[in-house]
C-alpha cells in the first residue's frame, strides 16, 4: 500500500508527455546496501524523490505514459515466513500468487488501488535476502498486466543475493525445511539444522537436528571408498545391522546407510546418513531420530533433500 502511494506522487509528478525517458539500449546493473544486486530492464530511472521509508529505491519508466512501470524495492521488518497467507487473510482487493527466486517458492500479493481517479496495479513478492529481507514491487497501469508480470519475472531472474531459506555446504546448497533454522558449529565444516519449535507426539516434545559435515581430501574420493568408510564407523556404534543403498543428491551419485544406536542417556535412535563424494570433498549428511519421530522427521528430510542443487563448476 506504502510502495502504490508513492508511485502515484511519482506519476502526479510527471509534467507531461514531452519529458518521457528514452529507453536506453542496455540493462544496468544495480547494487544494493541492502546486500543484493538486480538487472535493471532499459528505460528505468531512479526517482529518489519516491525512496521514502519503507521503500529503499525506486525506478519508474515513462511517468504517466502508456507504458509507464515501477520498480520499488521495500525493505521488510522482520522475518518472512515460507508459508503464503490464503485469500481469505488478505485486504479486500489483493489477492495471493506465488512465483521463484533462486530455487524456492515465494509468496506475491496483487493489489489495485485507485487514489484521486488513478488507478494502479501493484505486484509484490516477499524475497528472504540476507542480511535484510525484502519485498520487490512491480506497477503499473492495470490493463499492461501481462507485461508486467513479464517485468517482475525478469526482475526476480536477475536479482542476486544471500538466500536465508537455503544453506550451503561444501559443493550442495539446500532449501531449509519450513519452520527449521541454522545453528552454526563449532567449524565451518559443520552444520546443525533443526526447527524452531519442538516437534511433538503425544508423549513429549523433540527438537531433531540434521547435522552436515564436510571432509576435505587432497584428491577426490571414489565413492566405494567413502561408503567403506562410512560403515566402518557406523558399526562402532550401531546395534545391529548398517543397512546401504545406493542414493543420488542433485544427481550426484550417493550412499544412504541406516542403522540402529543408543544414545548417552539410553535412548534409541534411528539413523540415516548421506554420503556423497564431489570433486575432494565427502559430504556427511546425518539425521539420528528417536522412534516415535521417524515418521513426522523423514518426510521433512526427503522434502528437503530433494531441493538439493550441486554448485562446484
Amino acid at each position: 500500500m506504502v510502495c502504490l502511494l508513492a508511485l502515484l506522487a511519482v506519476v502526479r509528478a510527471a509534467p507531461d508527455a514531452s519529458t518521457e525517458v528514452a529507453p536506453g539500449k542496455e540493462h544496468t546493473s544495480f547494487s544494493s546496501p541492502l546486500g543484493f544486486a538486480i538487472l535493471l530492464p532499459p528505460g528505468f530511472v531512479e526517482r529518489p524523490e519516491g525512496e521514502k521509508a519503507p521503500i529503499k529505491h525506486l525506478w519508474v519508466r515513462n511517468p504517466g505514459g502508456a507504458d509507464f512501470a515501477q520498480i520499488a524495492v521495500q525493505a521488510y521488518s522482520g522475518t518472512i515466513g515460507q508459508a503464503c497467507m490464503a485469500a481469505d487473510e488478505l485486504p479486500a482487493g489483493t489477492r495471493p500468487f506465488t512465483s521463484r527466486w533462486d530455487g524456492i517458492v515465494v509468496c506475491g500479493m496483487r493489489t489495485e488501488q485507485t487514489v484521486k481517479e488513478q488507478t494502479l496495479l501493484d505486484l509484490s513478492v516477499e524475497l528472504p535476502t540476507s542480511p535484510a529481507a525484502v519485498v520487490l514491487h512491480v506497477a503499473g497501469w492495470p490493463k499492461n498486466e501481462p507485461a508486467l508480470k513479464a517485468l517482475l519475472m525478469s526482475l526476480l531472474t536477475t536479482l542476486v543475493g544471500p538466500n536465508t531459506w537455503r544453506v550451503e555446504f561444501g559443493c550442495f546448497d539446500v532449501e531449509l525445511p519450513e519452520g527449521w533454522g541454522l545453528i552454526r558449529g563449532s567449524t565451518t565444516s559443520k552444520l546443525e539444522l533443526a526447527p524452531r519449535k519442538p516437534l511433538a507426539t503425544d508423549a513429549r516434545e523433540l527438537r531433531p537436528q540434521f547435522n552436515i559435515g564436510t571432509l576435505k581430501a587432497a584428491e577426490p574420493v571414489p565413492l566405494r571408498v567413502a561408503e567403506e568408510n562410512a560403515v566402518r564407523e557406523a558399526r562402532a556404534s550401531a546395534r545391529g545391522e548398517v543397512k546401504t543403498r545406493k542414493a543420488t543428491l542433485a544427481g550426484k551419485p550417493a550412499v544412504e546407510l541406516r542403522y540402529s544406536s543408543v544414545d548417552e542417556k539410553g535412548v534409541t535412535l534411528k539413523n540415516r546418513i548421506l554420503v556423497v563424494p564431489a570433486e575432494q570433498v565427502v559430504h556427511l549428511l546425518s539425521l539420528g531420530t528417536e522412534e516415535a519421530f521417524v515418521k513426522q522427521v523423514d518426510p521433512i528430510a526427503d522434502a528437503m533433500l530433494a531441493t538439493a542443487r550441486y554448485t562446484c563448476k
